[in-house]
């Protein structure tokens, strides 16, 4: 069954094409068994590109057709949200009736878990109810205050006094919910990525980390654009 479809010029012809998402759905109302089906606008020829068949389960799958790599043809975003691990993501190009896998799952090093755990964020806890976030490869920290946190905190990883009883560390859940973004008219899309931040449990949530990754086509990987990370408190 036809689960998403978008129109748009993804082999460069400049004729609109038809891009389908096609899948079984099973008595749990959950799509499985996905493929990307594309009708060429100009011959009327229909191919079928298979996806990764570990990665085949989600509920509300979708598709956006987006250049992201700035040759003025729309390339395929397709987005399977899973439950409780995030989603995973395809960037398809179809430049002339060719499909390239700009980032897959299953594809090393383009999928964005890999490409999120380069950026080596640690999460350190400090005197006085701080959080220091930092990357030595950004050579950024960004510093969170989660004082409104004490009473949890208390007696675990702070003295009453607010020191820290000892070092302690939180950590990154790098599996980013990533989005299309146009920041400016002229340039190709990025992806907005969000990675939770985490203190004594997954269930503690300090924040996200908040950055962009546009694609180089020169050196066909994923760039951070603009080289920082933000951070949003939750």
């Amino acid at each position: 069954m036809i689960i998403d479809m978008k129109v748009g010029d993804v082999n460069g012809d400049m004729i609109p094409d038809r891009v389908y998402l096609t899948g079984n759905k099973d008595q749990n109302s959950f799509y499985r068994d996905f493929m990307l089906v594309i009708d060429d606008g100009k011959t009327g020829y229909r191919y079928t590109i298979p996806l990764s068949p570990d990665y085949n389960y989600s509920a509300a799958p979708w598709i956006f057709l987006g250049d992201f790599t700035g040759n003025r043809v729309e390339d395929i975003f397709i987005s399977f949200p899973l439950a409780g691990a995030r989603a995973v993501y395809y960037m398809v190009s179809f430049l002339n009736n060719q499909a390239v896998f700009l980032t897959a799952p299953d594809k090393f090093p383009f999928d964005y878990d890999t490409l999120s755990k380069t950026l080596g964020f640690d999460v350190i806890y400090k005197d006085f109810y701080k959080v220091d976030i930092t990357s030595k490869t950004l050579n950024q920290t960004i510093t969170l205050d989660v004082s409104n946190r004490k009473e949890a905190y208390e007696g675990v990883i702070y003295n009453k006094d607010g020191t820290l009883i000892k070092p302690y560390k939180g950590f990154v859940l790098y599996s980013p919910y990533l989005y299309p973004i146009k920041i400016d008219r002229s340039v190709p899309y990025k992806l907005t990525a969000m990675d939770d931040i985490a203190g004594m449990s997954h269930a503690d949530q300090l924040g996200s980390l908040v950055y962009y990754w546009r694609y180089s086509s020169s050196q066909q990987t994923w760039l951070l654009d603009p080289e920082i990370a933000q951070v949003l408190i939750q």
